[in-house]
């Protein structure tokens, strides 16, 4: 659900959302590469949120490298330029800031800790799985 109050056509062309997702994000082309807790890979958000909310200035990021900027920018760290954010939460990841820019790769993955592969559990079979599920599974 979203709420969401405006009171004249200006502050409608002015709108501008920010939403932080779960999963492999490309924020510079606006799409969700592979899902976390959002099922649908071919969901255009941003069309979506776009045509509900009559908004066209809509940017996505993904929920770890998200909050790291954001702390690099509005928390109290005049003499940090560098910063690792870690988030537990809908999966592992982590959001790196290296001189006051988020950290991006080609494939969209860096940062993305919980999509390792580790064999955590050392079973005999030596089972590969995902380093968020294996310690899913642990807790």
């Amino acid at each position: 659900m979203i709420l969401l109050k405006i009171n004249s056509e200006n502050e409608q062309e002015n709108l501008r959302v920010g939403i932080a997702l779960p999963g492999v994000i490309d924020s510079k082309n606006k799409k969700i590469i592979e899902h976390g807790a959002i099922i649908d890979d071919g969901l255009d958000i941003v069309k979506y949120l776009g045509d509900h909310l009559k908004c066209k200035n809509i940017i996505i990021e993904n929920d770890a490298k998200a909050p790291a900027y954001g702390e690099i920018i509005f928390g109290d760290h005049e003499n940090v330029n560098n910063l690792v954010y870690l988030s537990i939460g809908t999966g592992l990841g982590c959001g790196i800031i290296i001189d006051r820019k988020i950290m991006k790769s080609k494939t969209h993955k860096i940062g993305e800790l919980g999509k390792q592969f580790s064999n955590i559990n050392k079973s005999k079979n030596d089972l590969v799985v995902a380093l968020e599920t294996a310690m899913g599974g642990m807790l």
